[in-house]
Order: C-alpha cells, then structure tokens, then sequence
C-alpha cells in the first residue's frame, strides 16, 4: 500500500514525504497569526489616513492596492493554516501588490521628495513583506 502512495506522491510532483501527514510547525502558525494582525493594522492605518486626507482621488487608488494586497494577505494566511500551497503563491502576490502600492506613495506621490524619515519608513514597508516571505518560503514544505 505504501508503494501506491509514494507513486501517488511522485505523480503530484512531490518526491519528499507528504505536506498532509507532517504537523504545522509553531512558527508557521506565528507567522500566519502576524499576517493576519499586521495587515489588519495596515487595513486600520489606511482607513484613518484616507478619512484624515480626505479622499484625494490618487490616494483612493494606492489605498485600494493596498485593501486589495491586505485582504489576499489574510486570505492567504487562512489558507496556510489549513496547508494550502495556494496560500502561499497568493502571499507572494499580494505582497508585490502591496510593496507596488507602497513605493507608487512613496516615490510617485511624494515626488522623490525623500528625507531620512521617508527612507527609513520605505525600507520598513518594504523589508517586512519580504522577511515574511522568506520565512514562509521556509515553510512551504509543510504545504500541499
């Protein structure tokens, strides 16, 4: 029996053991909980800045990449909680999604007016979706 299910495992592409039987190591869990929490502050942030600024119209684009990147953000942590790899590729594009809608405020809105502030917030917007990733690409062997 155990040889069907390693053909199984070959058919699907995957050659290790399989992503079901192995059980969700605590620092994906973390990972997927940080997610979810940092991009309801980053949903929150926007809401309040764009109530603050009231609603110019090219900060009503930028903040709806930025909605749009959060909540597949979210979605793709619930999916990585279940051990969906889908979870996973959706990460990484609402990641692009979110770093394209941070850097289009930053350097298109603010015309390259950039102090150190500035640059430091860029590097942090821009450097914590990219962490995550690279921790969660750590963990993809734990999907399927």
């Amino acid at each position: 029996m155990d040889d069907i299910d390693d053909l199984d495992d070959v058919l699907d592409g995957r050659l290790d053991s399989p992503a079901s039987n192995q059980p969700i190591p605590s620092t994906l869990i973390a990972l997927c909980i940080l997610t979810m929490i940092g991009s309801v502050f980053i949903l929150l942030k926007d809401y309040i800045t764009f109530q603050y600024l009231e609603g110019e119209d090219d900060l009503l684009l930028i903040y709806a990449a930025e909605f749009l990147g959060c909540i597949a953000s979210i979605t793709a942590a619930i999916l990585m909680l279940v051990k969906k790899l889908i979870g996973f590729y959706i990460y990484i594009a609402s990641n692009v999604i979110y770093i394209a809608a941070v850097l289009w405020f930053w350097l298109g809105m603010m015309n390259f007016n950039i102090n150190a502030w500035s640059a430091m917030l860029i590097f942090v917007y821009v450097a914590a979706p990219v962490g995550f990733t690279v921790m969660y690409s750590t963990h993809k062997k734990y999907l399927h």
